[in-house]
């Protein structure tokens, strides 16, 4: 008889006692709070098997001046030891309009991370991740009034990556701003990853 279980992978000794490093400027960075080095955001080391899922959510707060802003999320996995920004994107959204003239609203990234293959270098497609960007458009309203969705990754079905699974990586959450004028924010309060397996 099958048996299942979930665990987070970044469950350990409590390195993540404080948010992401804000996005403030017209760049793609990191915003998930990193390990030692900035070799994203969980500090164990990572090792695949043909159909492990990861669970992740993260959660943060943006905020918008006067001037149009499009913001880009995106979740990577990097090769243990090596900086985040270097690695392989799983999924990325589309650039999504951030609401003008908002302080302190919320987002909420959920998404699932298959892996299909164990594969050496970058020939086979092995991480299939998708999920979905919930945002906060409008201060606060009865129900859902008030909250888009954008699909992770922005075209249908998931996002097909070709990254090394005979390796250990290590995951994170990157945003890019296309401009900051008004002093455009995005941050990310928290993050997780739960492992699911049978």
């Amino acid at each position: 008889m099958p048996q299942y279980w979930s665990s987070l992978v970044n469950a350990n000794a409590p390195w993540q006692t404080a948010s992401g490093t804000a996005l403030v400027t017209a760049a793609t960075a990191t915003i998930s709070p990193e390990g030692a080095g900035g070799t994203g955001d969980d500090p164990q080391l990572l090792t695949w098997w043909q159909g492990l899922v990861i669970r992740v959510e993260a959660c943060g707060v943006y905020t918008n001046g006067s001037t149009t802003t499009n913001a880009t999320f995106a979740l990577y996995a990097a090769a243990s030891g090596t900086a985040l920004s270097g690695g392989v994107s799983l999924a990325t959204t589309g650039a999504l309009p951030l609401p003008v003239s908002q302080t302190g609203l919320w987002w909420e990234l959920q998404a699932k991370i298959q892996c299909r293959a164990i594969a050496q270098a970058t020939g086979t497609p092995s991480l299939y991740t998708h999920g979905r960007l919930l945002i906060q458009n409008t201060t606060y309203t009865v129900g859902l009034a008030n909250t888009g969705a954008w699909p992770l990754p922005a075209t249908s079905g998931p996002t097909a990556a070709n990254v090394d699974t005979t390796i250990a990586h290590t995951l994170g959450l990157v945003a890019t701003l296309s401009q900051a004028t008004g002093s455009p924010s995005v941050t990310c309060t928290q993050i997780t990853h739960e492992i699911v397996s049978g």
